[in-house]
Parts: structure tokens; sequence; C-alpha cells
């Protein structure tokens, strides 16, 4: 009897030590992935920094390339000081002294449409605004843009002006009206709104402003 009775105390404790072990195996948890403490190299980024162009787009982002516009016919005389200028860009010293003296050089209308010649201009110290901005172009060398729009939002007639990318910025040069270049980012809202505009590597038409049918310049 005292036998049975030991086995079965045996038998009792297995089954209960085989219950524990299950009780406690379910119980753990469950284990995590172990990452590497050095992560994968990045990706590279596809794009490839390029230098930085001397007159930057997004110095001019009103305009846009057109094939033609109202005044082409009118402008001989632009193309050929475009044409025919420098690649050398002047000091800005130069400019304002350039500047001082076409302001000085007396104000005669005669061609409504035409530039005059710049040896002209400067042989008579006198012209119009699109003549004295010619002339200004023809002085400077370097990639200065001949701008024909609206010298404020009211006025009756078309103006001319020069407008010159440099050190970081674009400057209004306007020997008719000024006598030193001002930054084109300080003028006010509604004065220099140019219509089209012309460099070296062509004509551009400018959205910062209501289109004017084609009339003579101021």
């Amino acid at each position: 009897m005292k036998r049975y009775a030991f086995f079965g105390g045996v038998t009792l404790a297995i089954l209960c030590l085989t219950a524990l072990f299950f009780f406690n195996q379910s119980n753990l948890p469950t284990p995590t992935k172990i990452f590497p403490e050095t992560p994968p190299p990045s990706t590279p980024s596809l794009a490839t920094p390029t230098p930085a162009p001397a007159t930057p787009p997004s110095a001019w982002p009103q305009d846009v390339s057109v094939d033609q516009t109202p005044y082409d016919r009118y402008l001989a005389n632009v193309r050929k000081v475009l044409n025919e200028s420098s690649n050398e860009e002047p000091s800005f010293t130069r400019v304002q002294a350039l500047m001082r003296q076409g302001r000085a050089f007396r104000y005669a209308h005669a061609e409504p449409y035409v530039p005059e010649d710049p040896a002209v201009t400067e042989a008579h110290h006198a012209g119009d605004c699109k003549d004295k901005a010619l002339w200004l172009m023809s002085k400077m060398g370097g990639s200065p843009r001949f701008v024909i729009g609206k010298l404020d939002r009211g006025a009756r007639l078309s103006h001319a002006w020069l407008e010159w990318y440099s050190d970081g910025q674009v400057w209004i040069l306007d020997p008719t009206m000024l006598a030193r270049p001002i930054p084109r980012e300080k003028k006010r809202i509604n004065e220099y709104l140019g219509l089209y505009v012309y460099d070296k590597k062509g004509a551009y038409q400018r959205y910062e402003t209501q289109q004017p049918e084609p009339i003579a310049t101021k």
C-alpha cells in the first residue's frame, strides 16, 4: 500500500513540473530582431549639382521667350549693338559714370519708334529714352538687357531702359530719368513695368503688367 502511495506521489510531482514548464514557456516574451549597430549606407542623390550661371534664370522670372515682338522692325540698331558688344562685364563704377554722362544729355525726341545710332546720340549729346538706353548699352558691353515698357502704370506712352545683373541682383539703368543705378527689387510696384525685353539670346515678353498696343516710346 505504501509503495502505491510513493509511486502516486512521484507521478503527481512529475505532472506538476511538466505543467509548470509549459506554463513558463508560453509566457516568455517574443524575441525581437537585433539590427546591426552601423546602418546601411544611404542611397546617393540622383541630382548632380551644377555651377550657378553668371545670370541666374530666377533674375527675370516674369520673362517668357518669344519668337517675335511688335517692335522688331524698329530695333535693327538694338540688335547691332547686342551682336557687337563685348562679353566683358563693366565695373559698377564705370556704369555709374556712364549713367551720369547719359543723364546730362539733352532730351530730344525725333523718331517715335527707332532708337538712334549710339554714335549719333553721343555726337549730339541728345536723345530720348530709347536713344539714351541704347547709347548706354553700347558703352557698357557685358550683358545688359534692353527693356520697353511703362515708366509707371498710368503712363500713356511707353518708356525704354536697361536692366543689368550684377552683384547678385538686377539693376535698373535709366539714363533718361536717373543718374545712378537702382535695385530692381527696390522699385515701386507701379514703376518700371516691363513689356518686351531684348538681350543677346533673343526676345522676351514680360508678364508683370497688362499688354498695351505697341506705341511710340517716350
